[in-house]
């Protein structure tokens, strides 16, 4: 494993460990829960994005790192799936599914 991808892991280790310790203040600062899941901060805002649940501040934090690499909560938010695609042949009442279908379309 090279430096870069040690760094670039540590780092993912370091967001999802603060998502964890941090939830609850996360949750009262950007908005309303959703927050300390074993997950990175962006794939919780991207999460929420998708369900169209997000709050003005967490739209706003997206935006802010959209500039830095385009639909990043959303892309953070799609790699923590790591199950194989859905049949097309079936339907999901499942939203994470259904975001699973439309990025590999």
């Amino acid at each position: 494993m090279s430096a870069r991808d040690s760094l670039i892991r540590d780092a993912v280790e370091l967001d999802i460990l603060a998502n964890r310790l941090l939830g609850d203040e996360l949750g009262a600062v950007l908005g309303r829960g959703g927050y300390g899941r074993r997950e990175t901060i962006s794939a919780a805002l991207g999460r929420k994005m998708f369900r169209g649940t997000a709050s003005a501040r967490e739209r706003a934090l997206c935006a802010l790192l959209d500039h830095f690499e385009p639909e990043h909560c959303l892309k953070s938010y799609a790699a923590t799936f790591d199950r194989p695609r859905p049949p097309r042949a079936r339907r999901s009442d499942n939203a994470d599914d259904d975001l699973c279908e439309i990025l590999w379309r």
